[in-house]
């Protein structure tokens, strides 16, 4: 069975309980959910499809044994680069709708971003192949690619990448969304300007991290991102990130969300 079809097979019957593994950091804060249901929020995939895998099997456990009945999945962003397996991870995400017995959320990384604005403009998206671009497109099978190509290779290497690029992940990428909100929480990729309104965030704020900063303890909205790597899960009274660097670390993290309690498993 190939890697992709292990990993949806997983979401229908579970995982077999021998590769089970969960690693939780408790924490208590007040969420407020208006759907009444649990998220699990996933940090910054990058290209790891075996981590993914692991971490879908993690949930899968926890869902069952807590008796989840409507779990939502909802995707921090980054689901490419750096890794060497983007096309496999775009590919997990883009069947999840057909799999998964339940709400999916999807959100867009500055790394999506990137790879978008290089599809339509190849020369002024460059900057995209010297943060992590050049692995993607090595997973798409695009050739001879460097950090250094001039402005006819970048042309070529657009023009192969959306020939090698199947319909359904360029639909996945260009309906990916920059924000969703249950309750009092906030979910984006990079974080928020806490000196904007909720609904005033900028796509660069969101998606980029400009402007940034930690949110008040008094601040209405517990935001959860990822973006910013950090060795450990954070939980603060308004805050909580989950990029643990999963590219390099091999741990990627979720955090299980739900009304008057934040944890968070990990591969």
């Amino acid at each position: 069975m190939s890697a992709i079809g292990s990993i949806l097979r997983s979401l229908v019957l579970g995982p077999p309980r021998d590769e089970q593994s969960r690693t939780d950091v408790s924490g208590s804060h007040d969420p407020q959910m208006d759907s009444g249901r649990t998220i699990y929020a996933i940090g910054d995939i990058h290209g790891r499809a075996d981590c993914l895998q692991r971490l879908l099997d993690v949930i899968m456990d926890d869902a069952s044994a807590s008796g989840q009945i409507t779990p939502v999945l909802l995707f921090l962003g980054d689901y490419v680069d750096r890794g060497d397996e983007s096309r496999a991870v775009i590919e997990i995400c883009a069947e999840l709708g057909s799999v998964w017995r339940h709400e999916a959320v999807f959100l867009r990384g500055n790394h999506e971003d990137a790879m978008l604005t290089f599809l339509t403009d190849p020369i002024g998206g460059a900057a995209w192949l010297r943060f992590g671009g050049l692995s993607t497109l090595m997973s798409y099978g695009v050739p001879n690619v460097s950090e250094s190509m001039s402005d006819g290779r970048l042309i070529d290497a657009s023009a192969t990448l959306a020939r090698n690029l199947p319909k359904s992940h360029r639909t996945f990428l260009e309906t990916t969304r920059l924000t969703h909100t249950d309750g009092n929480v906030h979910f984006c990729h990079a974080g928020i300007d806490p000196g904007t309104e909720i609904g005033g965030q900028s796509p660069r704020t969101l998606m980029w991290g400009e402007g940034t900063d930690t949110p008040p303890s008094d601040y209405p909205y517990i935001v959860v991102h990822g973006h910013v790597v950090v060795d450990a899960p954070v939980l603060r009274r308004r805050e909580v990130n989950v990029d643990t660097g999963a590219y390099f670390s091999g741990h990627l993290t979720c955090a299980r969300i739900a009304d008057g309690s934040i944890r968070f498993l990990q591969t």
